[in-house]
């Protein structure tokens, strides 16, 4: 979170702050939140109500997060559009099927197409993202599989996926 007082902390210090408060404050700290939510919506088959598995993340491991953060939005929005996410990303598994892709992996590919589709994040921003993920949670070289998948539909879908956006001097 760039606020007023975090905005001349060192990424070392925002780091510990947010050890300490156990409240995700960066957008990365805000989708790992995500991921973990979604894994444990998927570990349950999502037949738990996401109020439950919040309260139980917010008790059980006392992370302190609101109802209206990136992370619980990302989660409503993928379970929300999980029926028209799959069908764009199932076309794209290249000799693959669903079943054959570990859990980890869906749920990050699911996330990132959900924000690709239903948000403003720029494409690179969403793309890079979902690689770091991938690289901390899911299965060895999943990070490849799943940046071809997603540069593969942002061709097919006309999503320019551009470099970070370079401030000009005025």
């Amino acid at each position: 979170m760039n606020t007023p007082e975090n905005h001349n902390l060192t990424s070392e210090e925002l780091f510990e702050r947010e050890q300490d408060t156990l409240r995700p404050i960066t957008q990365r700290s805000q989708r790992s939140l995500a991921f973990h939510l979604l894994y444990a919506m998927d570990r349950h088959n999502y037949d738990q109500p996401l109020s439950f598995v919040l309260d139980d993340f917010r008790e059980g491991y006392e992370v302190e997060f609101t109802d209206d953060c990136f992370a619980v939005t990302m989660v409503r929005g993928v379970l929300e559009h999980l029926k028209e996410i799959d069908p764009k990303m199932l076309p794209l598994l290249q000799n693959w099927t669903i079943d054959r892709l570990g859990c980890c992996t869906i749920i990050i590919m699911r996330m990132a197409f959900w924000e690709l589709c239903w948000t403003t994040t720029p494409p690179q921003v969403v793309i890079n993202e979902a690689i770091e993920l991938a690289k901390a949670f899911a299965e060895n070289d999943a990070h490849k599989f799943i940046n071809g998948v997603l540069d593969t539909y942002c061709e097919q879908a006309g999503i320019k996926r551009e470099s970070p956006i370079k401030p000009t001097n005025s």
